[in-house]
């Protein structure tokens, strides 16, 4: 199985990064665990699977490089934040997670989260 991917780093965290809007991707822990090892796999410290994006609006699922769910990430939600900002040229998006809605904007350079 092919799964196309987005592997970027923010201050010193990297990330897989795959967009999912079909949802119809299905990884278990296991897979999950093969593909953030830095020995068998891609290497990551989290997957975060984009799961839609409408209307400025993101809904992701985020999981540590042990197959476990998490809630939030800032470093991983900037990484994801400039990923669709610079895909979709917007300025200020917001991103679902199973915890909070966040929003995050870019300013010159900078990708930013209001973390609350």
């Amino acid at each position: 199985m092919k799964i196309p991917f987005v592997k970027m780093n923010g201050l010193g965290n990297d990330f897989i990064i795959i967009e999912d809007f079909s949802k119809k991707l299905s990884l278990d822990k296991e897979l999950i665990k093969k593909m953030s090892s830095r020995q068998f796999g891609i290497g990551c410290d989290q997957l975060l699977i984009i799961k839609e994006f409408k209307e400025s609006e993101a809904l992701v699922e985020m999981y540590n490089s042990d197959g476990s769910i998490t809630g939030a990430c800032g470093n991983g939600v900037r990484c994801i934040a400039s990923h669709l900002i610079e895909k979709d040229s917007h300025e200020r998006i917001f991103i679902r997670t199973i915890e909070e809605k966040l929003e995050c904007w870019k300013e010159r350079e900078y990708i930013s989260v209001n973390m609350g």
